[in-house]
């Protein structure tokens, strides 16, 4: 994160305005389709240029005042500790450079770009999967978990929830589930904060964890999973929590994740059907979004 001025106090908003910046609550619904690939490079392009913002002097980040422990949901880019243990916020700008660390922080592969429930493929009972998606994006709080075969799309239907409520100003981060013991091991390999990192998964309001099935479960990667989602089974209320992972290795998930993803309160939903990918190379148009996979 970019260092604060000794000479120049960092600008402080309220929290009504942390809201609305961080949550978009000016922005279309949440219904609203996905900007096109087309108008995503644009956008881009925009996010790479320099940017003059007054407010946050071009860092893309602005430090709040200081948030309660019921002010959950809100895109917290880092914290800043004061020594009596308050805490204080980065959240990004409503500028070209905040747009541009929202989407560094997401961490969505190039393959997620343009992907949304509506360009899925229509694809024999999965239905009920894009429905529960819906409704996890209307009211993104609360687990939501995909398990089926290999290529029936979960991680597409993942890639599709975090668009859609991109689109209405609430951002969720994307990773796999070996991805990020890997990057806790590298941490602490380099004499990083492992810690910290894990912190802020925890801690953020919308997250998907790919690949569940797929990590070494080791005494620390299953330590590291245990203090993850037992942080996030705690604030279920305030948080939203996307997974997938394929069935046929199910019985790798550690006993109180699994116990966790079929609590009544969650939805489960089991994927059926036949791997796509082998069709996927004579299939729609990609550049376009006309019948993406699932």
């Amino acid at each position: 994160m970019s260092d604060q001025s000794d000479q120049e106090a960092p600008r402080r908003i309220s929290l009504a305005d942390l809201r609305t910046a961080a949550h978009g609550l000016n922005r279309p619904p949440i219904s609203s389709p996905h900007p096109s690939p087309a108008n995503i490079s644009s956008r881009a392009r925009d996010a790479a240029r320099p940017c003059a913002c007054a407010t946050c002097r071009g860092g893309g980040q602005t430090l709040a005042t200081e948030l309660e422990a019921a002010d959950a949901g809100l895109l917290v880019l880092d914290w800043h500790s004061k020594f009596d243990g308050r805490r204080f916020a980065f959240v990004p700008c409503d500028c070209a450079a905040g747009r541009a660390r929202i989407a560094a922080w997401q961490q969505l592969p190039p393959d997620a770009i343009g992907v949304t429930l509506e360009s899925l493929f229509d694809v024999p009972d999965q239905d009920q999967a894009i429905a529960a998606t819906e409704a996890f994006c209307a009211a993104p709080v609360g687990w939501l978990a995909f398990g089926g075969n290999y290529g029936v799309g979960k991680t597409a239907l993942l890639y599709a929830a975090l668009n859609r409520l991109s689109d209405a100003g609430r951002y969720g981060r994307y990773i796999t589930a070996p991805d990020l013991i890997d990057k806790l091991r590298n941490l602490i390999r380099a004499g990083g904060d492992p810690d910290r990192y894990l912190d802020r998964w925890c801690d953020a309001p919308l997250v998907a964890i790919d690949e569940l099935d797929k990590y070494d479960p080791t005494e620390f990667a299953d330590k590291s999973m245990f203090r993850l989602f037992n942080a996030r089974y705690q604030r279920w209320q305030t948080s939203g929590t996307l997974l997938a992972y394929n069935l046929d290795r199910e019985d790798r998930l550690p006993a109180f994740l699994r116990s966790r993803i079929h609590d009544a309160r969650f939805r489960f939903v089991r994927l059926a059907g036949a791997d796509v990918r082998p069709g996927l190379g004579g299939g729609g148009d990609w550049e376009t979004g006309d019948e993406r996979y699932v």
